[in-house]
């Protein structure tokens, strides 16, 4: 571990001032079980999850087999999920293939989810999140919003929740939080640890903006895109459909969960320390090309 950390400590000896949101974040890693096979974690697992799949399938007797084949593979399914018997992905494919070779479903059936509309939706907004992170614009959003915020609590944390929301709008709530949760970890961490409540206030505010973000546009969350596929079916009903819905309720529920968060936790009277945030600003207000390019692809996503 030390030889690790003096080799970052080396390879970015020649590198700028380290960014204050990476300084405040301490980085968990987490390691993989070992691997027993390439795609095959626990041979005990996969044997105690066939049993119990086995067993469902004998304790249904009586009911349809579609219903038994069915309930076999959910269950299946499920436990190498909870015991991470192979891969999350790996399992996941795993499921109409097995619906298939139980007689469940046609191959066409089975497989044609995979290339319904929702999921490139889905897929195109998690790029994006992904584009936003790598190329350093959440640490741009950061800085400006506690810039913006001038170091007035109340307004700092409306300033995060009409983020957060706005970016919420256009992907799934977790790529959202993912984007959003360095600079919330920055400030927790710089935070006095006597003010228990205020922290509290920040995650619930990010944690219930996103939800409501999520709501107002039909890209917004996975649920929205399954009900808005689902309502296309049978009427004539789109994105702007949604958003005439869903944006002024979600603008409504935004600003009552402010209020009430500002009711129920009492922001203390103190006032952030912005010198150094503002001295990392002045190192990232110019945009680069490349986060430009991002900035337009978002743009055009809109």
């Amino acid at each position: 571990m030390g030889d690790r950390e003096s080799n970052i400590q080396s390879g970015n000896s020649g590198e700028e001032k380290e960014c204050y949101f990476c300084k405040q974040i301490k980085w968990v890693t987490y390691e993989a079980p070992a691997k027993l096979h390439k795609f095959l974690y626990s041979k005990k697992n996969l044997l105690l999850v066939s049993i119990i799949a086995t067993l469902t399938y004998f304790v249904t007797i009586g009911q349809p087999e579609v219903v038994r084949r069915t309930l076999t593979t959910f269950v299946f399914a499920a436990g190498c999920w909870m015991l991470e018997v192979f891969p999350l992905p790996i399992t996941g494919l795993m499921i109409p293939a097995m619906l298939t070779l139980l007689g469940v479903f046609a191959p066409k059936e089975a497989f044609a989810p995979f290339s319904n509309s929702i999921i490139f939706l889905m897929i195109g907004g998690l790029v994006l999140g992904q584009s936003i992170k790598k190329h350093g614009l959440d640490k741009w959003i950061g800085y400006n919003l506690l810039t913006y915020s001038k170091g007035k609590i109340d307004r700092l944390i409306l300033l995060i929740m009409a983020a957060t929301a706005f970016l919420s709008m256009w992907m799934s709530n977790t790529v959202a939080i993912a984007v959003i949760l360095p600079i919330i970890l920055s400030i927790l961490t710089a935070m006095p640890e006597e003010l228990v409540n205020l922290k509290r206030k920040m995650l619930l505010a990010v944690s219930i903006s996103t939800s409501i973000g999520g709501t107002a546009m039909l890209t917004g969350s996975t649920p929205a895109m399954i009900a808005g596929a689902l309502l296309g079916e049978t009427l004539p009903f789109g994105f702007i459909d949604w958003a005439y819905y869903g944006l002024p309720v979600s603008l409504l529920s935004l600003t009552m969960a402010f209020l009430l968060l500002r009711k129920l936790y009492p922001s203390p009277k103190v006032t952030l320390n912005l010198d150094e945030i503002i001295e990392q600003k002045k190192q990232t207000e110019h945009l680069n090309t490349t986060q430009k390019k991002v900035i337009l692809v978002f743009l055009g996503t809109i």
